[in-house]
């Protein structure tokens, strides 16, 4: 009799069957998603190289690391403000368009000292691309418009330099945003010039923490710098929220409700060049007690001026013969003190680090500066002279320092050696104030990007050398297009003129020839029609002679 399973027995062997049938298809999807993954895995794997090949192929292309903005902003103060801010990054015309990435060293190389002045530094290597592992060099000279030039050495013996001026720049130097923000405050900061060793500042008090730019001080030029990694300083501007910098015309309101139309002056005159624009700041106890609020910005920046019409300040300013209210009258102010006070010729505002800036009204400011004259001597043997040059508002700034002249040494191969610090020079340095300038009646309407090819073009014909007037360009157009304005009004003083400004003595052996150049230049904001200026016959250079360039920006 065959057996014949009861219901229970069935319904058991239903379920293993539904059991066996269920690991089967679990087992089945298992082994579906693990190819799956598999497959996923490898193509990643695949892409994962192919992207390691394409970047290892890119940096073995002879072609630099492209900028990218920085995304800049004030992370912490002194004070524990925090602030958020998006500066500018360089967009201006010739601006660094290619990057290389550099190892920094942790300390520079010193290499060569060609003088306590001008030294040769080492300060890291590039880190990647066609020019990786070369060593990256500092050429750093201490002086009034000289810059920190970065280079390499190329395989084929030539150097190629870096700069924000040229197509290629290094990361971390040549890249800085060009404004950032004071923190805590609408203030911004503007990009100066990196060209101190951070070794050989003096700094004062740390000012704030920059999230990518790293520590401030406020340094004793009046520049807030921070260090480089090439161990350079960068140094930046306070900028003023309510004066324009074409104009420096105070954007404020005075309390009977007029409008300001008058511009004004807020930089110390400290020499033609620097890392920065230095603020005039007045330090003087007491000083807030004597000032009244008397003007507001748009932004609510309070505008403060002297409560007595005959403070000191005031006094001081209005008699101040150097200033150009003085210029061409017969050595009177020409005007009132009635309408010297109507002008309000001194304003105050306090910045972020409350201090006190003063403004001045440009009818009472000091008269143009004469900016880096500076002497070559080209004997034909070695020759002891001294030399004297008497600016007629003074000297702001010489050196080698000045001691009622120079007594020097003069080598045939134009190095100067100067006897009071036994130190060897390129050239006499000096600037200082100069009053009576002529009016440009006569000259050249020149537009920043013609500036290299006409200075070129007339210095030869003023008698210039190659490397004089590399010198000239090197400082003056830097200068010029720093003015802000689109185009200058360029002339050049004949040398009996800049003779009465400036005279110069020279004793010990005459001069067989002196070749003085000064060139004076003023922002216009248009073209303008004007005579050009006729110069004189290029003069010629034989036996012992001496060179002299420099120039004045008018107001």
């Amino acid at each position: 009799m065959d057996y014949q399973p009861g219901q229970n027995e069935t319904n058991k062997i239903q379920m293993s069957k539904l059991t066996i049938a269920g690991f089967g298809f679990l087992f089945v999807l298992l082994i579906g998603v693990a190819s799956y993954l598999v497959f996923i895995t490898s193509n990643l794997v695949k892409e994962k190289n192919r992207i390691s090949q394409k970047l290892e192929a890119e940096q073995s292309e002879p072609k630099l690391e492209t900028s990218l903005p920085h995304a800049d902003s004030v992370e912490q103060t002194e004070t524990e403000i925090k602030e958020e801010s998006t500066p500018e990054t360089i967009e201006s015309e010739g601006a660094v368009s290619r990057l290389l990435t550099v190892d920094w060293f942790d300390q520079p190389v010193l290499v060569q000292e060609k003088s306590p002045e001008e030294r040769l530094y080492i300060v890291g290597k590039v880190a990647s691309g066609q020019y990786s592992g070369k060593e990256v060099y500092l050429h750093y000279e201490i002086g009034m418009g000289a810059w920190p030039v970065h280079y390499i050495n190329l395989d084929n013996g030539e150097r190629l330099e870096f700069g924000e001026d040229k197509s290629v720049g290094l990361k971390g130097v040549h890249d800085l945003a060009e404004k950032i923000m004071f923190p805590g405050s609408n203030v911004e900061l503007i990009k100066g010039y990196a060209n101190r060793m951070q070794q050989d500042t003096k700094k004062l008090r740390k000012v704030f923490t920059h999230r990518v730019l790293g520590d401030f001080y406020l340094n004793e030029n009046g520049c807030f710098v921070t260090q480089l990694p090439d161990h350079t300083e960068i140094a930046y501007t306070m900028k003023v929220p309510f004066i324009s910098k074409e104009r420096n015309q105070m954007d404020i309101f005075f309390d009977d409700g007029s409008k300001n139309k008058e511009e004004y002056d807020y930089e110390v005159t400290q020499g033609c060049a620097g890392q920065c624009r230095k603020l005039r700041v007045r330090e003087e106890s007491g000083l807030e007690s004597r000032l009244k609020p008397t003007a507001k910005s748009p932004g609510g920046d309070i505008i403060w001026e002297l409560k007595d019409n005959n403070d000191p300040l005031l006094k001081e300013l209005y008699n101040d013969k150097n200033t150009v209210a003085y210029l061409n009258n017969n050595g009177q102010n020409k005007y009132s003190y009635e309408e010297f006070i109507s002008y309000h010729p001194i304003l105050y505002w306090k910045d972020p680090l409350g201090r006190w800036i003063e403004f001045r009204n440009t009818r009472f400011i000091i008269a143009a500066e004469m900016c880096k004259p500076v002497i070559y001597l080209y004997p034909k043997k070695d020759t002891r002279v001294q030399i004297k040059v008497e600016p007629n508002g003074g000297f702001t700034f010489t050196d080698p320092q000045y001691n009622q002249g120079w007594d020097v040494l003069a080598y045939s191969n134009g190095k100067i050696k100067n006897l009071a610090d036994n130190k060897n020079y390129p050239y006499l340095f000096w600037e200082g104030i100069g009053l009576d300038y002529p009016k440009i009646e006569k000259g050249w309407i020149v537009q920043d990007n013609e500036l290299e090819t006409f200075l070129e073009e007339k210095l030869q014909l003023l008698g210039l050398n190659k490397k004089e007037i590399r010198d000239f360009n090197d400082y003056w157009i830097k200068r010029l297009k720093e003015d802000a304005y689109p185009l200058h009004k360029i002339a050049f003083l004949d040398k009996s003129t800049f003779d009465e400004l400036a005279p110069l003595e020279i004793k010990g052996e005459n001069p067989d020839k002196i070749i003085r150049v000064f060139m004076t230049a003023q922002g216009v904001e248009k073209y303008e029609k004007i005579e050009p200026q006729k110069l004189p016959q290029t003069p010629s250079r034989k036996g012992f002679t001496v060179v002299e360039w420099g120039g004045a920006l008018l107001k």
